[in-house]
């Protein structure tokens, strides 16, 4: 079996440590040390020349774009689609992350290439498993459970994915969280044969996600999955390989009745996206209330097709987002008046049209439903929304689901501030004066209700 490994090298010293373990092992295979940085590269020539390493290696220098993949797919993918199997691993410290995942990259680099007993089991895995396609060490135990999810990098790499057919669920995604794994390079054969280029990576400024890499690095489990290939964890704990499935996904740990309660009563502030009270979910109550829209128009003898009104109203509100630089959306009205011009449309009562529907549709979710409830009895609620609707609407829908009026609304057509940014927590610490870590919110989506407000200083509970 043709073996490459791939060391990115950022770090001298763990650039060291690698080459040395790599040094130790005495097995055959090809080294390419990838380097941003001129004066690391010449180090690490004389530290090779000292300890006379057996194995072919080469040293590419390249741009500091991209982290570990940016040369690895730029200088590399070629070369690597030679070889029957590939290692990558790199010099991880994630400094900005704090003290309790400082041992992360240790612990990655242990598990990956540490000894001859996980080289062998790995080799193992691949010569006896011809449908392995993908390893690596099960994720490090201090990283919280939204680690395994796609966070801010769907959009990113769907754009990527939709090149060669392929559709990304949104959600939990088992992958190589940190980046350092085993992979036959035919199993992502898509990502090797790309036309990469430096300026598909953007300037490195310590982004903790939503970046091109951040992407690539949960799509090399997608490609392989997509490629008819399995994938295993290395379970340390029991020191052998497993396969993995997608519902062995984490859940918030905080999220038992006990934790709820005592996340309650520690708040000054309770928040709930309104649309997690709707055991639907917004996107499917939105979609059925337009297409009643669209039936109602169609009656009334506008001619339109399901494309043109539901894709313009999205898009419409979309584009607001952008015109008024993410301090908002338009509301209702607004989008409405558009589309009735852009499509000529007879009917003049649209708006009243979607917010009924809406309210007709939207049902109720008991788990949320009983939070709020006991919520609302100590402390004061707010309720978020993201989407053209007003107040108005909020509260009908909180007297269709007989739930006590909330302190505060905030949606984004008359807050400035979205919610998928997280700019829409400033205006609201502002106007309800809370100081950080004083709101405690609860909503459906892993990224906009947990990520985001837990970046801004807002508690969060993810409850899916």
């Amino acid at each position: 079996m043709k073996i490459a490994v791939v060391v990115h090298c950022y770090y001298l010293d763990l650039s060291i440590e690698i080459i040395n373990l790599l040094s130790n092992l005495q097995k055959d295979f090809d080294i390419f040390i990838t380097i941003g940085d001129v004066s690391i590269a010449e180090d690490l020539k004389k530290k090779l020349d000292e300890i006379s390493m057996p194995n072919t290696c080469n040293i590419i220098i390249g741009q500091n774009k991209g982290r570990n993949f940016g040369q690895f797919l730029v200088e590399l993918r070629e070369e690597l689609r030679k070889y029957d199997l590939l290692c990558h691993v790199h010099t991880k410290k994630s400094l900005d992350r704090g003290d309790f995942l400082r041992g992360w990259g240790e612990y990655l680099i242990k598990n990956t290439i540490g000894n001859s007993d996980i080289w062998e089991k790995t080799i193992r895995l691949f010569d006896e498993n011809k449908k392995c396609g993908l390893a690596y060490p099960k994720k490090y135990t201090p990283l919280p459970f939204w680690s395994e999810h796609w966070l801010g990098n769907h959009g990113i790499a769907q754009s990527w994915a939709g090149q060669y057919n392929i559709k990304i669920a949104n959600g939990p995604i088992r992958y190589p969280v940190g980046g350092m794994f085993w992979v036959r390079p035919i199993a992502i054969d898509q990502l090797l044969k790309h036309p990469w280029g430096y300026d598909m990576f953007p300037q490195e400024e310590m982004q903790l996600d939503g970046t091109m890499q951040h992407a690539i690095e949960r799509l090399v489990s997608v490609v392989t999955l997509e490629n008819g290939y399995s994938q295993y964890e290395y379970a340390t704990d029991l020191d052998l390989y497993r396969p993995i499935e997608n519902k062995n996904y984490m859940s918030d740990p905080n999220i038992s009745v006990e934790n709820i309660a005592k996340n309650i009563s520690n708040s000054k502030f309770i928040s709930f996206d309104i649309f997690s009270l709707c055991a639907s979910g917004r996107q499917n109550i939105e979609y059925l209330a337009l297409q009643n829209v669209l039936r109602d128009l169609t009656k009334n003898g506008d001619n339109i097709s399901k494309n043109d009104y539901v894709s313009l109203r999205r898009l419409l509100e979309l584009q607001s987002r952008f015109d008024r630089r993410h301090a908002g959306n338009a509301d209702l009205q607004e989008i409405v008046d558009i589309i009735s011009v852009q499509l000529n449309l007879k009917e003049k009562n649209i708006l009243n049209r979607e917010s009924k529907y809406i309210i007709d549709i939207f049902n109720e979710d008991p788990r949320f439903k009983e939070i709020y409830k006991i919520a609302s009895n100590h402390r004061k609620i707010i309720l978020v929304a993201e989407c053209a609707y007003d107040k108005i609407l909020m509260e009908n829908i909180i007297k269709k689901i007989n739930l006590p009026e909330p302190d505060y609304y905030f949606t984004t057509s008359e807050t400035a501030g979205l919610c998928a940014d997280g700019s829409i927590w400033t205006s609201i610490k502002e106007k309800v004066n809370a100081s950080d870590w004083d709101i405690l919110h609860f909503g459906k989506e892993i990224y906009v209700d947990y990520f985001i407000p837990i970046k801004n200083k807002v508690k969060a509970i993810h409850i899916y």
